[in-house]
């Protein structure tokens, strides 16, 4: 760029004296300008100027830099998401763990149930075992027999009458009738 001829700079420094109060404020910030313009050109020249091959050269280390940081930009990123996954993989994980947990106290909850569902049935089969013996005992006595007398009598649960059966059955309070 070329500095203005000095005839310009001193039309603008000497005439502001004589000039309207708005174009003074004009020809002043012409000043400035003149002034900056002047420091500009002063750091320019000092400025490192670079040929054609030298910028050529220097366009390979541009490009490089510029994937450089646009890789960078995609790591910082794909760690981000990778974070994210983390996080998503140990709530997963701590769901997956209490999952575990229930199905275990559950499996724990039906054994204990089918412990005592058996004891229920067992209670009850011994109920029924009593009852079965306690029938037989009313049939006999109604009949007029005393239990276990009867030849070939026979409990519901396949237990036969005879000597044993009196003893095993407590009949000796009812031997006297």
């Amino acid at each position: 760029m070329q500095p203005l001829p000095s005839d310009a700079q001193s039309v603008l420094v000497n005439d502001t004296s004589e000039a309207p109060q708005r174009w003074r404020a004009a020809l002043d910030k012409m000043q400035q300008l003149l002034a900056d313009l002047d420091r500009l050109d002063k750091i320019l020249e000092g400025a490192l100027y670079l040929d054609d091959s030298s910028w050529q050269a220097e366009l390979p280390v541009q490009k490089f830099t510029m994937t450089l940081q646009v890789q960078h930009q995609r790591v910082n990123e794909l760690e981000k998401r990778l974070a994210d996954l983390r996080a998503r993989l140990a709530a997963s994980e701590q769901g997956r763990a209490a999952a575990e947990d229930r199905v275990k106290e559950l499996g724990e909850e039906l054994e204990n149930n089918a412990r005592v569902f058996k004891l229920h049935f067992e209670e009850l089969l011994r109920k029924d075992r009593e009852i079965a013996e306690l029938q037989a005992m009313v049939s006999s006595i109604s009949l007029g027999r005393r239990p276990g007398s009867s030849a070939g009598g026979s409990s519901r649960f396949g237990g036969g009458g005879g000597a044993d059966s009196d003893a095993d059955e407590g009949g000796t309070e009812l031997k006297g009738l």
